[in-house]
């Protein structure tokens, strides 16, 4: 079940954490996908907005 997951493997900080390996992917490869959703889908702000509990 999905809350037994979530019980064994809580999200503590997933958003950070995401976001800045997210950022860590956009340096190395400047003209990349990653660099285009972070640019221009802000990526950033909807993991920060997602509607899920830290």
């Amino acid at each position: 079940m999905r809350s037994d997951t979530v019980t064994l493997h809580p999200r503590e900080g997933f958003k950070d954490v995401f976001t800045q390996a997210f950022r860590a992917e956009v340096a190395p490869v400047p003209e990349g996908r990653a660099r285009f959703l972070h640019r221009y889908g802000a990526f950033a702000a909807a993991i920060r907005l997602a509607p899920f509990a830290e």
